[in-house]
């Protein structure tokens, strides 16, 4: 029996929570003998986690403070007790780890991040134990430091998978590419295919668009709630009902709350989705004819599901993912005014079936490099 531990993913964010499940599906489908467990935390209580069958994972780390090499000393039978009986899973015990951040390393990101994961990536090789970094993006490197952590990363990772060409240079220009391997997200499925799509626009705030990680921050800072606004309102005088949906948390319900305030002063009657999982928003998104995202795992399960969706970018990660889709065009301005909001709503109103038929055929190129990549995550040889 092959124990899975999966790293960097929570019920928090519904992004975090669509890579797990697709990881979770993964195994299920495929008839290999696994167990599955993962960290428990704030974002990932006990309940969310047992109704998935997920062991728990008993971290001897804190911070910067990482303890777990001690439970390679602890006998094999006290191990096996705390598993079978209480389903406690140790260091010692993972056969194969996951890395499901999606996006913690670069510059935006603190430097712990990256010290935490090379000293966890090298000592898993040492054990004869595998890391497996899902695609990531990441970069850019411009601290020595960090440079020297990565390098670490990718030389002793069983397979890193880097999730665009931008993240791929970056990593290129620390270690070549004789290590890299290329995959975009992998939470697309053909699950959600839906034929008949309901006349609305899903409007999916983030916080992180005026925060100092988004790299053009001073340009959005000013006028991000006014841009989500003026979208909503140029589909609404469409005829289009409007869906505000939060995809994570507290500080994204607070600019969701600006948003919805703003359009009943303007009369424009909305609904608020707020309590909605991973797959039932996918379910929403791909029933829906429009979107307008700030949250990357929104745009993919748009885009991948032939809803036709506007985003905002704060990382290169989203002007990577449209690139895929032949969709930069649906990629908003900040400095885009009413009147070019308005034109932009119209066109994709009135082009919707022919820019459908082109994410239909991107989605096919996307889903069989997804298919390459879980083929040779599971020709790994596991175990020492």
């Amino acid at each position: 029996m092959t124990m899975i531990c999966v790293k960097g993913v929570h019920f928090e964010n519904r992004g975090a929570e669509l890579m797990l499940l697709a990881i979770l599906k993964h195994y299920n489908a495929s008839g290999q003998s696994v167990k599955v467990c993962m960290n428990p935390s704030a974002y990932a209580p006990y309940p969310k986690r047992a109704r998935l069958g997920l062991y728990q994972f008993f971290s001897l780390s804190k911070g910067t403070l990482d303890l777990n090499f001690l439970t390679y000393f602890i006998p094999k039978k006290l191990r096996s007790f705390l598993s079978n009986h209480f389903g406690i899973v140790l260091e010692a015990d993972v056969d194969l780890f996951l890395e499901a951040s999606g996006f913690n390393l670069g510059d935006q990101w603190p430097l712990k991040n990256a010290a935490i994961l090379a000293r966890l990536t090298k000592r898993l090789k040492k054990k004869g134990k595998k890391i497996v970094y899902m695609p990531q993006a990441m970069g850019p490197f411009t601290r020595p430091e960090e440079r020297t952590l990565i390098k670490s990363i990718l030389n002793d990772a069983a397979l890193f998978y880097c999730r665009d060409d931008v993240t791929m240079a970056y990593a290129k220009e620390i270690v070549g590419s004789s290590t890299l391997h290329q995959c975009p997200d992998f939470t697309v499925s053909e699950d959600y295919d839906s034929e008949t799509k309901e006349n609305r626009v899903v409007v999916i705030p983030n916080s992180n668009m005026t925060s100092s990680r988004n790299v053009h921050a001073g340009l959005w800072q000013e006028n991000y709630i006014s841009t989500l606004v003026e979208m909503s309102e140029a589909f609404s005088r469409q005829g289009v009902r409007v869906v505000l949906l939060n995809h994570e948390g507290k500080s994204d319900r607070v600019i969701l709350d600006s948003i919805a305030k703003e359009l009943g002063e303007r009369g424009i009657e909305i609904q608020i989705e707020d309590a909605l999982g991973a797959n039932q928003i996918k379910q929403l998104l791909s029933q829906s004819k429009f979107a307008v995202s700030s949250r990357f795992h929104g745009c993919v399960s748009a885009l991948s599901t032939g809803t036709i969706c506007f985003g905002t970018s704060w990382s290169h990660k989203y002007e990577e993912l449209y690139k895929l889709y032949d969709s930069e065009d649906l990629l908003l301005k900040p400095e885009a005014d009413k009147e070019l909001i308005q034109q932009s709503v119209d066109r994709v109103i009135s082009d919707s079936d022919a820019l459908q038929k082109r994410l239909a055929e991107r989605k096919r190129d996307h889903l069989e490099k997804v298919k390459d990549m879980w083929r040779e995550i599971d020709s790994l040889k596991l175990g020492a």
